[in-house]
């Protein structure tokens, strides 16, 4: 029903706003423990933007300076560093406010479009455990900045557009003031593409509800809409290039075929239907599809939902053109996401529940109106049913929400989850035990990095981390043998070369630490580097090196105490002791406690330089 000032829902409206967000307030009240999660490092924990003024300029005008070129929501994420810092809470609670007014604003839109059951479509999509993964996860700002951009954009649309008015009868003169509406919702549109550009299907969308409300679109709805298609395409092949050439999709082949996208594209539709309405074993990363173009099985996906179309459209002087519609906006706005267009995600998995966030609504709202229609029309006189219907609904989605929450609270957490339900993905191996690995955990963390070599026997960095796992347990042998497959693989990362020159180093195997240290060295040559290269030529007894490897750290930086200890030890073995209690002088001023070391070092190093000589019989005499 259409929402006018005499109407109940008008009267209440402000109710029914506020219930909508203390309800949003419940269900994700769990997100407000949660951490940082996958891709927050990024974008928030390392992200040197946000720590300067200057930042703020490299957000808005530095390709490449942020992962992804999201403007404003790189800038929140600015101001909220100026705020609180890194502390998780403050980035959560305004994700959850943030979908708690695209919910307000969608249920306006709806009421605005006369939509029957709008308040429950917006209910719905308010605590939906779809959406959990959007809210819950700070990175995804992406998805709840721009969609309550979209929202306030069509809604500014609507506004404007005396066909969308509950006061029709406004003469053309009267609406000239409504051009400024127009502005609005083209400005929106743009806050929208510049915090995520998937929302370029705005456009669409009003074009689809136009023809569903009058049966045509004409020359001048196409007209209304061009600024949006001239703001959004450039900046939808900005996305493209960025994904490409900053987020890395370039170096990988998909080995995916015209026919092979269109075959995803059909099942993610139908999976995405499935999880609106059934939405159990929701998880981070899905499992990913075997496609295969000669299986028959897997047409039976695009054919089942185009026929649904088919059906629709033959029927829509029938049952009207709104489930059509519905259907339209589901798979229109979904389209960025349906794999016609390589993405980086689409390594791992080809659906994933944050795609959805905005293509939802359509289903969704299809959904409401139809319980409106089978359930509260025919019980209209029942209401104390309809009312525990209603409650008994979104308690359930409620309840699973809160759950979903859950999941989020840490990087373990999330991992474990979701390998309970994606348990042959060498993906989510990896990254839960190098989850383990950070918390400590590296007996558990070995285990999960083995299964992910039987998964993918090539992946490097699984090999690298294994490497790095049995370093943390002393296992050098086995800390060798991964380290040295990494390099085999071509991954010749200075960190590789230190750690297995470490792990050579214990091993007693001097030359090949040697080797591996001169490596680093080549390649980074700073001062941590060169002293511990002095470690090993200390290990060999070579002294001279020692000091030569010294001289060059301390040139880098003046006044490390532990460097001017080690070149200490390497003059006194070599008798020039002078220089060497210089080199102490200077260390124990930088670092006092060191002061009872070197005595007891130089103690011992010229017992050992007499014994030496004590030892040496010297020329023989005549």
């Amino acid at each position: 029903m259409a929402v006018h000032e005499s109407s109940p829902v008008g009267r209440h409206s402000s109710w029914l706003g506020i219930a909508i967000l203390l309800a949003v307030l419940v269900a994700y009240a769990p997100t407000l423990n949660c951490g940082f999660i996958w891709d927050d490092d990024d974008y928030i924990l390392h992200n040197d933007t946000l720590r300067s003024l200057s930042g703020l300029w490299q957000i808005w005008f530095e390709l490449g300076a942020v992962p992804q070129y999201y403007p404003l929501v790189h800038t929140t994420y600015w101001l909220e560093y100026q705020l609180w810092g890194t502390h998780p809470a403050g980035y959560h609670l305004l994700n959850v406010l943030l979908h708690a007014a695209s919910a307000v604003f969608l249920w306006r839109i709806l009421a605005r479009l006369e939509v029957p059951g709008a308040w429950l479509a917006a209910a719905i999509f308010a605590l939906h455990p779809v959406h959990v993964e959007s809210v819950a996860w700070v990175t995804e700002r992406k998805n709840t900045l721009s969609g309550l951009f979209y929202l306030l954009s069509a809604m500014s649309y609507f506004r404007a557009d005396l066909r969308f008015s509950p006061r029709r009868g406004e003469s053309e003169e009267q609406s000239s003031m409504r051009w400024g509406w127009y502005l609005v919702s083209w400005v929106l549109y743009a806050a929208a593409l510049l915090s995520k550009t998937v929302t370029i299907t705005l456009p669409a969308a009003i074009l689809l509800m136009i023809w569903w409300k009058e049966g045509s679109i004409s020359r001048r709805d196409f007209a209304r809409c061009l600024p949006m298609l001239v703001f959004g395409l450039p900046l939808a092949w900005l996305t493209v290039w960025m994904e490409q050439h900053h987020v890395g999709i370039k170096h990988v082949d998909l080995g995916l075929e015209p026919l092979d996208r269109l075959l995803i594209a059909g099942r993610a539709l139908c999976f995405y239907s499935e999880k609106i309405i059934w939405p159990v074993d929701l998880t981070f990363i899905y499992p990913r599809w075997n496609i295969d173009s000669t299986d028959w099985r897997g047409y039976l996906f695009p054919i089942v939902f185009s026929g649904l179309l088919l059906v629709l459209w033959s029927q829509r002087r029938t049952i009207g053109r709104g489930p059509l519609v519905a259907c339209l906006f589901f798979a229109g706005t979904l389209s960025p996401a349906l794999g016609f267009v390589d993405i980086y995600p689409m390594r791992f998995s080809f659906v994933a529940d944050h795609f959805q966030y905005l293509g939802s609504i359509g289903l969704i709202t299809l959904l409401a109106c139809l319980i409106r229609h089978w359930i509260f029309v025919p019980l209209r006189r029942n209401r104390s049913f309809i009312l525990l219907f209603v409650l008994g609904l979104l308690s359930v989605l409620t309840t699973l929400t809160w759950r979903q929450c859950g999941i989020y609270k840490d990087l373990k957490t999330l991992w474990g989850d979701t390998l309970t339900k994606n348990p042959h993905s060498a993906m989510v191996h990896h990254n839960l035990a190098t989850a383990l690995a950070d918390n400590g955990e590296y007996q558990q963390a070995i285990s999960h990095f083995q299964r992910t070599l039987e998964l993918d026997p090539d992946d490097t960095d699984s090999h690298y981390n294994l490497g790095v796992a049995f370093s943390k347990l002393e296992e050098w042998e086995q800390a060798v043998a991964h380290l040295t497959r990494t390099l085999e693989l071509g991954h010749l990362a200075p960190a590789v070369y230190r750690n297995r020159g470490r792990a050579y180093l214990n091993l007693g195997q001097l030359d090949e630490a040697l080797e591996d240290y001169t490596q680093l060295v080549e390649a980074m040559p700073v001062a941590f580097n060169f002293a511990e290269r002095a470690e090993v030529y200390a290990r060999m007894k070579d002294w001279t090196a020692v000091v030569a490897d010294c001289n060059a750290a301390l040139n880098l930086v003046p006044d490390r105490a532990s460097i001017l200890l080690q070149r200490g030890i390497a003059k006194l073995w070599l008798g020039r002791d002078a220089e060497a209690r210089n080199d102490f002088s200077r260390c124990v001023s930088l670092q006092p406690g060191a002061k009872d070391f070197i005595a007891r070092q130089t103690k011992r190093i010229l017992q050992d330089r007499a014994g030496q000589r004590d030892q040496d019989p010297g020329p023989p005499g005549d």
